[in-house]
């Protein structure tokens, strides 16, 4: 949770701030005021599990839910069967600004608080899930189901991207007035079929998706940097949304045999 310089006593108090300087601490503390919010709001307690993972009363939607719902059961004594694999569809890839190690404790946890609070406030209003956070990038699935098909997923996951950028805009105005630097990202998105659950040995289980969908959002992300584009997405992904679009040819994919054909916003 820091260094020991960082605090005046070596038994840290309850009340007293914390000064992460870690991702790992930056990622453990915000699941314990997640768990805390679940008390103040509902006196349900929550049970953290792994960094930036609470699960507890309002963890009850969405495919990570499941152990949520297993605890929930279990103190009332139902039965609940959790699910270890799944498929979904809209995939999404965001990589924040690098994060150096020149950035002191306070700069790390004020880059990650802004960065983490306008994307997951940009994707969940439209229903996506954030369902990893590795370092600065984060994975999103807006899920294909019944209640939405692949065409409605597409759209809401275009709309997320472009509220985010949007919001950035603002944010980063609001950073350089304040002497912080800007924050960057690159956003791929793409559609189609990927397997998700835990994966791992018996006692040491994450939670992941896999599929050919991952890895072309994963390489479409990386391509922002080279295009000067902030959304880059597949054909396929195009294919289903209204916003007018524009073709940047075909580019070599790091693991894909072909060029695959990629796509940004016509208004970028």
């Amino acid at each position: 949770m820091g260094k020991d310089s960082c605090y005046a006593e070596k038994h840290v108090a309850d009340n007293v701030p914390l000064l992460p300087d870690t991702l790992y601490g930056v990622y453990k503390v915000a699941n314990e005021s997640a768990a805390n919010v679940c008390w103040q709001d509902w006196q349900v307690g929550s049970i953290g599990l792994r960094p930036y993972c609470v699960y507890g009363v309002a963890r009850d939607q969405g495919m990570t839910a499941d152990i949520a719902k297993a605890i929930l059961a279990t103190a009332i004594g139902k039965p609940y069967h959790i699910r270890f694999g799944g498929k979904a569809g809209a995939m999404m890839l965001i990589n924040g600004t690098q994060i150096t190690e020149t950035h002191d404790a306070d700069q790390v946890l004020g880059l990650l608080n802004d960065y983490f609070e306008f994307i997951a406030a940009a994707v969940t209003a439209r229903g996506g899930e954030i369902l990893r956070f590795i370092g600065a990038t984060i994975l999103i699935v807006f899920p294909i189901d019944d209640k939405q098909d692949k065409r409605a997923a597409c759209q809401a996951a275009i709309d997320a991207a472009i509220d985010a950028q949007n919001t950035l805009a603002s944010l980063n105005h609001r950073r350089r007035r304040q002497g912080q630097e800007a924050i960057e990202f690159g956003l791929g998105l793409n559609v189609g079929e990927v397997i998700y659950g835990n994966v791992g040995a018996p006692d040491r289980l994450d939670f992941t998706v896999m599929g050919p969908a991952v890895n072309r959002t994963a390489r479409l992300e990386s391509l922002t940097k080279e295009t000067g584009r902030n959304i880059l997405f597949s054909k396929e992904f195009a294919d289903l949304i209204d916003e007018p679009v524009q073709s940047l040819g075909k580019h070599n994919m790091k693991g894909i045999d072909k060029p695959q054909a990629v796509f940004a916003l016509e208004s970028e």
